[in-house]
Formats: C-alpha cells, structure tokens, sequence
C-alpha cells in the first residue's frame, strides 16, 4: 500500500467503474451522512455514464511491485497530477462497479481477490466490490482489518451502499506518454501472477459455526487449524502461523 498523509477532513468516496475514477462526498458539512435516495441519483449517474473503459486504466499501475509504483507515481506528480491522487488516496473507501456476471464460485473468488486490476485501487485500506449480478465482497488490508471483516465490515457494505455522493469525475489524467506506457507493463505482469494462483471451492454441509458454538468450540480456530493441517497434508511441514494470538485456541483444539 502507498499511504500518504491522511486528510481528517475528507468526506468522499472513491467510486471506480470501467476503469474510470468518480469521487463523491458522502457527509454533509454537519458531518452527517446523506441520504440513501441522494445516493441511489448519484450511483446512477455513473452507471448511465457513456465514458467508454479507460484506455490507460490508473488503478492497475497499483498493482504493481511497489518501487515501480513509486517512481510512475513520481511521474504522475510531476506531470500535474498531485491533487487528483491526494483526491484518490484521502477518498474513505473505494467502491468498485463492476460490468462483468459472474459465473461460479471460482469465478468469483478471482475476481473479488485481483480481478484484471483496471477497476481497483490496491492501495486502499478496502474496497467494496460491486458485480453487475449482485455479488458483493470486501478486499481488504488484512492489517486494518484483522478480526472485524467477517463480522463487521459487511453490515458497514450495506449502510454504504446507500451513501450520497456529488457527483464530479476525477480527472487524473492518464495521457501522458510516460502514463500510456507504463500502464501495459502492470496489466501483463498482474495476469502472470493470477495465471499461476489456482482456487477450487468446496461447500461443506455436516455442519455450520452453529454446531460448533454448541459445543463451545470456536469457528474460527477450526478453519485456522483447517488451513494448518491442509498445508502439512500438502507438503509434509508445518509453518508460522500469522494469527499467533489463538495458537492457545488450537492446541486446545489438537488435545
């Protein structure tokens, strides 16, 4: 993530669809937030809006190592473009619309996880995914989120949806031919990546976190230890684990 300076001050969203960047305020100067009908005018404005997919798509250059982004960022500051990225990196959240229906879980997996990074902005803490079929997901830092995103963020989607924004493009301006160039090199290399990430999905059915509550056991210490055992099946070792605080909830899980 590139993190700049935050603006305490900000009230907008950063909304993307076809590649192309929208910023809205969505509390009014009482800090309020506004209504869901002012919204909803606004969210169609940009799904009625003709602007073509963007040619040099900005979001996918976040995808990209972080010194290579650092220095096009470079390049886009110099080129004039300060105001618009501050624009882009103090916006809440990032909201992505999506035109494409998904057709199954994996499909959907892979699209929520990277898509084809035009219509992402990787540096955002998290973005709430939009599909053109309904489907919904959060990506999200793991940091600023560890322990709240399956519970919290969610219910957070919902409220947000029906946020008012004022409508006005921002107008990053990807024409410069440092830009135009630089924008190819991220989208290959991204697709290299994803090319070699493979996702299968498996709907267990004997059972749920309710039973498990039942028996005072915790749902996510099962899926943690799922992801253990799963790994040493697969490659004979064990490994650190990221979530050490509930190592204790395991091994009393294991005996």
């Amino acid at each position: 993530m590139y993190l700049s300076a935050r603006d305490s001050k900000a009230k907008h969203l950063l909304v993307m669809r076809k590649g192309n960047m929208y910023v809205f305020d969505i509390v009014d100067r009482d800090g309020n937030l506004l209504k869901p009908a002012e919204i909803q005018s606004h969210l169609k404005y940009i799904l009625s809006d003709p602007t073509p997919a963007a040619a040099f798509p900005l979001g996918v250059l976040t995808s990209e190592n972080r010194d290579v982004w650092a220095g096009l960022r470079d390049k886009l500051i110099a080129a004039g473009n300060a105001e618009d990225l501050q624009s882009v990196d103090g916006a809440l959240f990032c909201l992505s619309l999506d035109d494409e229906s998904m057709r199954d879980n994996i499909h959907i997996s892979h699209n929520m996880l990277h898509g084809d990074g035009c219509n992402r902005w990787f540096d955002k803490s998290f973005t709430v995914i939009l599909t053109k079929d309904g489907q919904a997901a959060i990506n999200f830092e793991h940091f600023m989120g560890h322990n709240r995103a399956a519970a919290g963020e969610p219910g957070l989607c919902c409220c947000c949806c029906g946020f008012s924004l004022c409508c006005a493009q921002t107008k990053v301006q990807p024409g410069q031919r440092a830009v135009r160039t630089a924008s190819e090199k991220p989208k290959k290399t991204l697709t290299q990546l994803y090319r070699h990430l493979t996702i299968d999905a498996m709907q267990f059915t004997k059972g749920g976190k309710a039973q498990l509550k039942k028996s005072k056991i915790s749902p996510d210490a099962v899926a943690q230890l799922a992801f253990q055992m799963g790994f040493l099946r697969q490659y004979g070792q064990t490994v650190a684990t990221y979530d050490s605080p509930k190592k204790q909830l395991w091994v009393c899980i294991i005996q």
